[in-house]
């Protein structure tokens, strides 16, 4: 072990990825450092194949086993033991031997169809890809394939049209034709989803307009000249009046605007804007100016700010 330790710092002592000490060494690998302890080292790593299990190999009865280990143990018995690693190298340089003897030809094996049954054809696979050619197509069928290649902008390079087959080129073209399809059935199942989810919150509404109605069903009766006023929201007008909207944030959206008499501790009423947002509830008064270059002049002050989760409950 120690042997071996003194030719790897003999030999690579010096590189930038090995250090060493007294009782092994570390390699700088790609995923961090490893150290490595001598104690041992060599008789853990060791792959020599012994003599008697080459024997016990060689005395099976079954031929493939026996021609696993075709060794001569005569001969070998000079030279260096056989070692598994020399083993699987010989057994490669053997096969790359025997392939530069012959041509290989190589199939590639294409999955025909789902069933994986032969004459099951689907015609209409890549017809979704234009308009024109969805739900079917009205003219000569070889125009059709070169309309549907034509969509997708495949060079002319890239395919050669038989009489009953097209001969693509590249694996990449099929994969084109592919992924083009699975886009079309993506946008056609947003539609789908689009519509269904419509349906249901025009059933919910439907379901909540009748459950309302259904609450005042013969509960509020109105005189013969009673007014049906809708409820409109914004009665202030707040695309007129942009000093109000400076109060209120730039994505904040405005339920109610009204403008209502606040009665002091004296009975005194007076006016105040209202303003009804789905965060905070707004008071907005007017005062002079008592100081500055704006002196005398009537300006919005914002008088109170309360947000709607602190308003506990509202009273007449």
């Amino acid at each position: 072990d120690q042997t071996l330790l003194q030719k790897l710092q003999m030999q690579i002592g010096s590189h930038e990825h090995f250090n060493s000490w007294n009782q092994g060494f570390i390699i700088h690998h790609y995923a961090g450092k490893v150290s490595y302890d001598m104690d041992g080292f060599c008789e853990r790593n060791r792959d020599v194949l012994f003599m008697d299990l080459i024997e016990l190999m060689q005395s099976s009865e079954l031929p493939f086993i026996k021609s696993l280990f075709p060794e001569n143990l005569q001969a070998d018995k000079k030279g260096r033991p056989t070692t598994a690693g020399s083993k699987i190298k010989k057994q490669a340089n053997d096969l790359v031997s025997t392939l530069m003897k012959c041509t290989p030809h190589y199939i590639r094996c294409i999955k025909p169809n789902e069933t994986k049954k032969p004459r099951d054809w689907e015609e209409s696979r890549y017809a979704i890809l234009t308009k024109a050619t969805w739900p079917s197509w009205q003219g000569d069928e070889k125009q059709g394939v070169l309309h549907l290649l034509q969509s997708v902008n495949m060079d002319s390079d890239q395919f050669q049209l038989g009489r009953s087959k097209v001969f693509i080129k590249a694996p990449e073209s099929l994969f084109l034709l592919e992924e083009m399809r699975e886009r079309k059935y993506d946008g056609y199942a947003r539609v789908i989803q689009k519509s269904w989810r419509k349906f249901v919150a025009r059933k919910k509404y439907v379901q909540m307009r009748e459950e309302a109605s259904d609450l005042l069903l013969n509960k509020k009766e109105r005189r013969r000249n009673s007014i049906n006023r809708n409820f409109i929201g914004d009665y202030i007008g707040m695309e007129e009046h942009p000093e109000l909207q400076q109060f209120v944030g730039k994505r904040e959206k405005i339920d109610f605007a009204d403008t209502v008499t606040k009665y002091d501790r004296r009975f005194k009423g007076v006016k105040r804007d209202l303003l009804l947002t789905p965060k905070c509830l707004y008071l907005i008064g007017r005062e002079k100016v008592k100081q500055g270059p704006d002196k005398g002049l009537v300006k919005e002050v914002l008088k109170r700010k309360i947000e709607i989760e602190r308003i506990l409950s509202v009273s007449l």
